[in-house]
């Protein structure tokens, strides 16, 4: 079978388990935030943002480090040792952390609380990353789909249990736990390699000194993630984060939907022909193509109908999330062309401009935080900032996929999403004698058509690889 098809394959199986266990976690979520208010998830996203900031030596990477250098003696073993390893320390200065808190008095007793079991049990994510890298190292994404799944479900389940009887925002730790340990649990179970207590010396030290590289883009991508939230719950309170962490949980989705395509699959399969940029070159072409007809307009919809969805999504009590959600329209758009090459460039060993885009990004969205307290508390900028971030990041790394002999035809990628935008701006001028749920279903229904139309040869394409 060739390494394309296998790619194709393993894409749709692991999309097909992880789209399931989505719609089954998100319509968990949607009936969790109904039973919740939006200081709740303040509270949590404000002690996870906290956990991830601490724990940001957990961006080393050793995970994909293995998998790119999968050749290596002991490869596994000695990066599960490592694992281990750096879980136990990330772990004890997590409860550290909430320790100084605690005495400081700097936050409430429920976020310190939350801290203090968050960093331990997150710390598990890292050895058992290893193990479901031993799994795509063989191509078996269907067995690391699965492995990658239980733990949510099952989170989602007791979380909505727990808020059922009144359990608050404990319900959003509870999930938490549950996903991470569970996760853990199974992906041990799961994984067809018998680790060892073996460890090679010098490929401990290629793990590390591709770990180091990965550290620093891990680092930027957590602080462009997660410093904006420790801020604005600190500066603007949980209540705005509250609305804000929501826009952002949504404006992902597509990303999560896309990403068993050009995430862990595409990793994987690059890191295989990592030295043949015409196959990366052909594999990055084909993730970005979709990913544009998808993101580009789904980040249209958002800016021309933030509220309808906020309040069809997540209820009436949602609403002063819509500017928020509008602010992130451009992020949704362009966070999809970003991602895919963002692991292009990762299976390469090309860290660097990807550190560098994220710093970018964070001092872009760190100028919006500011210019909103500046204005008097003028928060629903930020979001308009984390777009214009994400922007100049997909530009800065379309140049270096150039500069590094990745050959990407942009126009036959942004050529039909621009005309669609186009058209989508003008059945919404032209909508304003109907309802928006009248004009919103006009336009997918327009748009896909098109899509199916135009794009005719490469959706036979894609299906011609799955025979």
């Amino acid at each position: 079978m060739s390494l394309t098809r296998t790619a194709i394959q393993g894409g749709l199986w692991t999309a097909g388990i992880r789209y399931l266990v989505f719609f089954v976690t998100f319509a968990g979520n949607l009936w969790l935030v109904r039973l919740l208010v939006p200081e709740d998830f303040g509270i949590f996203a404000l002690a996870l943002s906290v956990v991830e900031i601490v724990s940001i030596l957990g961006g080393l990477g050793i995970s994909l480090a293995c998998i790119q250098l999968q050749d290596e003696p002991d490869v596994f073993d000695t990066g599960h040792l490592l694992a281990w390893g750096l879980a136990l320390a990330l772990a004890l200065l997590g409860l550290a952390t909430a320790g100084i808190l605690r005495t400081l008095s700097f936050y409430s007793s429920t976020v310190i609380n939350f801290i203090a079991v968050l960093a331990p049990i997150n710390a598990l994510t890292i050895p058992a990353s290893v193990h479901i890298a031993s799994m795509d190292r063989a191509l078996s994404f269907r067995r690391s789909a699965l492995s990658s799944s239980v733990g949510p479900v099952v989170g989602i389940g007791l979380a909505l249990a727990l808020a059922l009887y009144g359990g608050g925002v404990w319900s959003l730790l509870c999930k938490q736990v549950a996903a991470s340990g569970i996760g853990f649990l199974v992906a041990v179970q799961f994984s067809q390699h018998s680790f060892r207590f073996a460890f090679h010396k010098s490929t401990a030290l290629k793990i590390w000194k591709y770990s180091v590289n990965m550290f620093f883009q891990r680092m930027s991508e957590i602080l462009t993630s997660r410093l904006p939230n420790f801020l604005l719950g600190t500066i603007a309170g949980i209540g705005v984060l509250g609305f804000f962490e929501r826009s952002k949980y949504l404006s992902q989705l597509q990303n999560t939907i896309l990403d068993p395509f050009f995430g862990k699959v595409a990793f994987a399969t690059y890191s295989k022909v990592r030295t043949d940029k015409h196959k990366i070159s052909i594999g990055l072409e084909l993730n970005l193509f979709w990913s544009a007809r998808i993101a580009i307009v789904t980040g249209v919809l958002v800016f021309f109908f933030p509220d309808l969805i906020i309040t069809t999504v997540l209820g009436n009590q949602w609403s002063g999330a819509a500017e928020y959600f509008r602010g992130l329209s451009l992020y949704i758009a362009a966070i999809s062309l970003f991602s895919p090459m963002v692991f292009a460039l990762m299976a390469q060993g090309r860290m660097f401009i990807i550190t560098l885009s994220n710093l970018f990004g964070l001092g872009i969205i760190l100028v919006g935080i500011w210019l909103a307290w500046y204005l008097g508390g003028h928060w629903v900028l930020v979001p308009w900032f984390i777009s214009a971030g994400t922007i100049v990041g997909v530009v800065m790394l379309g140049f270096s996929t150039l500069q590094h002999g990745l050959k990407i035809r942009w126009l036959r990628i942004l050529g039909l999403p621009a005309l669609l935008v186009l058209i989508s701006t003008f059945m919404w001028i032209l909508g304003n004698s109907y309802t928006e749920w009248q004009v919103l279903v006009a336009i997918i229904i327009l748009l896909v058509g098109i899509v199916v139309i135009v794009d005719r040869h490469e959706i036979k394409f894609l299906l011609s690889k799955l025979k």
